[in-house]
């Protein structure tokens, strides 16, 4: 019997188990939330191309998953209506473009839940392939249960969960990232061409998601080889890492990964420079004013002859840049600043991830290192490495701190440091019961405390946050402008037709069902009823007079409802 039911519970079917557990729990929560901040943004530029075929809106973040959130609605008959955005609006004029775009698809095109629930699924495929990346990962390292669990791990990380139901980025370049990183490990260890087109078509994915994927895949990619060339000089005295084999493989990665930044943005060429824009100042500068030879050059340049992608890559990662220059308004532990501290992912992880995966995948990373060492086998540390080198990267560079979903990729390689952990436990011969007993504990613990959370995933802080995890993250993390379906319910119970609200977030209140609202006028106090989201109260003074109260009561994770008396 017992053979019976090990030949019939097989890795593959238990992993399909654990994705089906996890995707009920994402799809369960489309019905509680509103739309996030960033939502219509990724809505409508991923329409404009699916309908237009053009990509003006925004370059700061590529087309692959924006046009897999717009897929649903496309293919239900939601159009993009606004007209490319003009080439000399500035950075800010075309966002509030587009986020006026997204709001009209919601609010205008059709139901608001249908819209947004089609957009939200385009999320699911990347979730499922973020669990696959881990087993996959997980069983090469420790074998095919050891696997399972690290899927189960992921399925269980709130933060991953509660960004996986949203129609965002975050999600699809952990999981194109992550497996992005497992393939260049095999590619390593056996640079065949199928790997390397493999590896080309993956990691050029990841990069047409999200250009954060850029420095991800470098640092960690070069941590592992690194490592490898480190171990490989300390058994043959001789760094044996680039073969005849790895490089024609990577010209043929390096091909593919081309082609798919170009399919990402159509197939269509552009020319360097705009005919109206004749005579260029720069070309005269270096070959005379209307001589032949600055003609010339002017008249190549025109050519339609530049693969459409290469400009509009160029701009986005200069928009990039420019965004991480100018920095972004952030909280963290009582202050606000624009340029971000070194430490916030750091607070960020120690905060938002379960305490038993933080104890597990901490001892993980220690633990794969080691053996790495002492076995001198470079890929029992793969993982570990990647998740350091790009917790350091962004530390020591990014001044863009908005929230755990922009180090999003780190829970996958933490779900597999943690089922390492887990596996070295039950297989000690020291103190086996013990440490198995430790292992079920953490895990068990792990699943309740993930369990607990739902619906509010995105919004979960672990117990070292309190009763008040607003002192140490808001945006993205606790209040990312998502508890307004929440807010309808509570005015219908309580039998509230008249209220003053002050909202964080890129809803469109009048369009939501708030009998007698009126905003809620910075330093201007009133009575009656109130509603104010945790950014707007923590973050400015100008509501400060609501200090004086206590709230009534807490909307979801991220509103907070007052009911001021009359006489005062």
């Amino acid at each position: 019997m017992r053979n019976l039911i090990a030949r019939a519970v097989r890795p593959e079917l238990a992993l399909v188990l654990v994705i089906a557990f996890a995707v009920t729990r994402i799809v369960d929560t489309y019905a509680v939330f509103n739309h996030t901040w960033d939502e219509p943004a990724h809505l409508a530029a991923g329409l404009e191309l699916l309908d237009h075929g053009t990509y003006t809106l925004e370059q700061q973040h590529p087309p692959l998953a924006r046009a897999a959130m717009a897929l649903g609605p496309f293919l239900d008959g939601y159009r993009s209506e606004r007209p490319a955005a003009k080439p000399n609006y500035d950075f800010w004029e075309r966002q509030l473009q587009m986020f006026d775009e997204g709001r009209r698809i919601l609010y205008d095109a059709g139901p608001y839940d249908r819209v947004l629930t089609l957009a939200r699924m385009g999320n699911l495929p990347f979730a499922a392939v973020a669990f696959l990346a881990v087993f996959l990962w997980t069983r090469r390292l420790a074998g095919p249960w050891p696997a399972v669990l690290s899927a189960f791990v992921l399925a269980t990380i709130p933060p991953f969960l509660g960004n996986a139901g949203l129609a965002t980025l975050d999600v699809a370049v952990a999981a194109l990232g992550t497996l992005s990183l497992y393939l260049a490990c095999l590619w390593i260890d056996r640079p065949t061409p199928r790997r390397g087109l493999l590896l080309g078509a993956v990691a050029g994915a990841a990069i047409m998601t999200k250009f954060s994927a850029i420095p991800f895949l470098t640092v960690g990619f070069a941590a592992i080889a690194a490592w490898r060339m480190w171990l490989s000089y300390g058994v043959e005295r001789r760094f044996a890492f680039l073969t005849k084999a790895h490089i024609q493989s990577v010209v043929l990665a390096t091909l593919v990964l081309i082609g798919v930044f170009w399919l990402s943005y159509g197939l269509n060429t552009s020319s360097a420079a705009d005919p109206g824009n004749r005579p260029y100042e720069a070309v005269e500068k270096v070959f005379g004013a209307d001589s032949d030879l600055s003609n010339l050059i002017s008249d190549i340049l025109e050519l339609q002859i530049v693969p459409g992608f290469a400009l509009k890559m160029a701009q986005g990662i200069g928009e990039v840049a420019y965004h991480n220059w100018t920095g972004h308004i952030s909280f963290l532990l009582g202050e606000v600043r624009k340029d971000g501290w070194w430490y916030f992912y750091l607070v960020a992880l120690g905060v938002k991830t379960p305490l038993p995966l933080l104890a597990l995948g901490l001892a993980g990373i220690v633990w794969m290192l080691a053996d790495s060492y002492r076995k001198r086998d470079w890929r029992l540390a793969s993982p570990a490495l990647a998740l350091v080198s790009i917790i350091l990267f962004v530390s020591i560079f990014s001044r863009i701190n908005l929230g755990v979903r922009h180090i999003l990729i780190l829970y996958p390689l933490l779900a597999i440091c943690g089922a390492y952990t887990v596996t070295r436990l039950v297989t000690m011969r020291k103190f086996r019961l013990p440490a198995i007993a430790g292992a079920a504990v953490l895990t068990v613990w792990q699943a309740a405390a993930s369990l607990n959370a739902h619906p509010d995933n995105m919004a979960y802080f672990n117990a070292i946050a309190g009763s008040r995890p607003e002192r140490f993250l808001i945006a993205a993390d606790l209040d990312w402008g998502q508890d307004l379906k929440r807010l309808e319910r509570e005015l219908q119970e309580r039998g509230i037709h008249d209220i003053a609200v002050a909202y964080y977030g890129s809803a469109r209140l009048p369009r939501h069902n708030f009998p007698g609202y009126v905003p809620l006028e910075p330093k201007t106090p009133r009575t009656g009823w109130v509603a104010i989201s945790l950014w707007k109260r923590e973050l400015t003074n100008d509501y400060d007079w609501l200090k004086d109260y206590q709230p009534i009561g807490r909307v979801g994770q991220s509103i907070y409802l007052y009911h001021i008396p009359e006489s005062q």
